[in-house]
C-alpha cells in the first residue's frame, strides 16, 4: 500500500515592501512583481519606462498603486517628477 502523503503547502515569503502592498490591495499580482523588483535593486534609480519594460505592467501600477501602498507612512520608493523621465528609486530602511 502507497503511503498517503499530505499536501505540502507552499509557502511564499514576501519582503517588506510586498507586504505593505497586500494590505492595501490583498489580491494583488502584478504590483507585487514591481514590489519584488524593488527590493532586489535597492538604492538604485529606473526610468518609469525601464520598469515598464522589465516588469510589462501598467503606468497606473508604476506611478499610483505601488507608491501609494507602500509610501503611506514613509517614503520608501521615491519619485522625481522634477524632469524627465520620471525617475523611481527604492529606499530600505
Amino acid at each position: 500500500m502507497t503511503p498517503v502523503v499530505p499536501y505540502a503547502r507552499t509557502v511564499t515569503t514576501r519582503g517588506p515592501l510586498q507586504r505593505l502592498y497586500l494590505q492595501v490591495h490583498p489580491s494583488a499580482t502584478t504590483g507585487l512583481e514591481l514590489c519584488a523588483f524593488f527590493e532586489q535593486h535597492p538604492n538604485e534609480t529606473f526610468t518609469h519606462a525601464e520598469l515598464k519594460r522589465r516588469l510589462r505592467c501598467s503606468d497606473r501600477i508604476i506611478r499610483e498603486h505601488v507608491p501609494e501602498a507602500v509610501n503611506a507612512d514613509r517614503v520608501r520608493i521615491r519619485i522625481d517628477t522634477s524632469q524627465r523621465p520620471w525617475t523611481y528609486t527604492y529606499l530600505p530602511g
